[in-house]
């Protein structure tokens, strides 16, 4: 599971760029892009939205690696209570954005 983690989050982070590039377009030198981290828990995977230079830092949400369930974040350190969706039936615009997974 934690490939397919791996891969998804990689997915995140391209797809998010596109979007975010063509929403807010370079102006005055500014980059809009992200890069995501990924740190691996004993029940969860949490995914960490970095600014392009990989300063800042926040929760983009978690993945339950047993299920591979996508949750929103309720704070830095735990998951929200009832799962967004699944990484594996994941759609962009769907079920989550660049700002992290969407409610449903």
């Amino acid at each position: 599971m934690q490939t397919a983690i791996i891969n998804f989050v990689s997915r995140v982070e391209d797809e998010s760029n596109v979007d975010l590039n063509k929403t807010y377009p370079g102006n005055n030198g500014y980059d809009p892009s992200k890069k995501f981290s990924i740190k691996f828990g004993r029940k969860y995977a949490k995914i960490i939205k970095h600014d392009a230079n990989g300063t800042g830092g926040c929760v983009w949400g978690f993945v339950e690696i047993a299920t591979g369930d996508l949750y929103k974040a309720a704070g830095w350190a735990k998951p929200a209570k009832h799962a967004r969706g699944n990484i594996e039936t994941a759609s962009y615009g769907r079920n989550y954005s660049w700002t992290g997974p969407n409610y449903l």
